[in-house]
């Protein structure tokens, strides 16, 4: 894993390796091997900051945490949390809620004045999402002030509360949940997302509760949110799910974020067409695959930080294993 940011936010630029090397006056192997966690001169990353409209210690991947905003117009709208749009399907399938950005609102505002056969909207709980335009009945975007998500507010599943606008808190908080590659990470950011998902640490619970500061019944409460948190953190850093036609939702487990790209690449970039029929989706090499056409579903959601892990992947042209190996 490299250490900077530098392929994610040249990704978000839309811009190639060649082009980034020729705007701040490099060959292009010298700007590959920065991305590939070569250390930047200051002088370049400064250049580059300027040029991706960041900062520093963002590129770097050494930035503070980067949090939805509420009530503050001086944060980037990408970060500013507008409320929930909630999406109703005409098949009678379950609604979509969704947390989002005041970007991402006038984003997908625009796009559905558009032809495209699935519209992404990506949520500021990690989800990217893409909704087949012709399931829609209607959308409710609702702000933050209205508070009920929608004209349905009595029944909707209510999106979770882990809002985390970078992708590099979810790459954490999926180390977090697989307990696997927390060494890759700066102890005061694990420390952070650990103490928001898992709750105080065990010690200082039971320190807490010997003192009488707590009681028995508020740390079985804790308990049963640690629980929920977690179920929400796993479900939302790894899994990709979709819902049919009929109503039905399915959950699928990636063995790689190459795979999940190459699966809905095209569904997400606008490209998808309809006549292709079922296509074959590859989660694990011959345990775990099927056929899915995408006609007939109602939305596709993945993990935004995995699907851009995968989109990185695809555009340095690293290739993956086990491909078509469904003998």
């Amino acid at each position: 894993m490299t250490s900077n940011r530098l392929r994610e936010h040249r990704l978000a630029a839309e811009m190639t390796q060649i082009e980034v090397a020729e705007a701040i006056k490099v060959t292009q192997p010298t700007y590959q091997r920065w991305e590939k966690g070569a250390q930047v001169p200051p002088a370049k990353i400064k250049a580059l900051a300027k040029l991706f409209n960041s900062t520093e210690d963002r590129l770097l991947g050494v930035n503070a945490p980067i949090v939805a905003a509420f009530y503050d117009d001086t944060a980037p709208t990408e970060h500013q949390y507008y409320g929930e749009v909630s999406f109703h399907f005409a098949s009678g399938g379950k609604p979509l809620v969704l947390s989002i950005s005041e970007e991402v609102r006038v984003q997908f505002s625009r796009a559905m004045m558009g032809s495209s056969y699935f519209i992404p909207i990506r949520s500021l709980t990690n989800q990217l999402v893409a909704i087949r335009r012709d399931a829609i009945a209607d959308i409710y975007f609702c702000s933050e002030a209205h508070d009920d998500y929608g004209p349905e507010h009595e029944t909707y599943e209510r999106p979770s509360n882990l809002q985390y606008p970078d992708n590099r808190d979810w790459e954490i908080i999926e180390s977090i949940v697989l307990d696997f590659g927390e060494t890759d990470y700066d102890k005061e950011s694990l420390e952070r997302l650990k103490r928001a998902i898992c709750g105080p640490p065990k010690e200082v619970i039971e320190q807490d509760l010997a003192s009488g500061k707590v009681t028995q019944e508020q740390v079985d409460e804790v308990k049963k949110l640690v629980e929920k948190n977690l179920d929400e953190a796993e479900k939302l850093s790894l899994r990709c799910v979709y819902q049919l036609s009929s109503g039905a939702r399915r959950e699928l487990s990636f063995e790689s974020e190459r795979k999940m790209y190459d699966a809905f690449s095209d569904i997400f970039d606008g490209k998808y067409i309809p006549t292709f029929g079922a296509r074959y989706i590859q989660a694990v090499p011959y345990h775990h695959y099927l056929f899915l056409n995408p006609a007939a579903v109602d939305f596709i959601s993945v993990p935004t930080h995995r699907y851009q892990i995968g989109l990185a992947a695809a555009e340095a042209g690293e290739d993956d294993d086990d491909d078509d190996d469904w003998e």
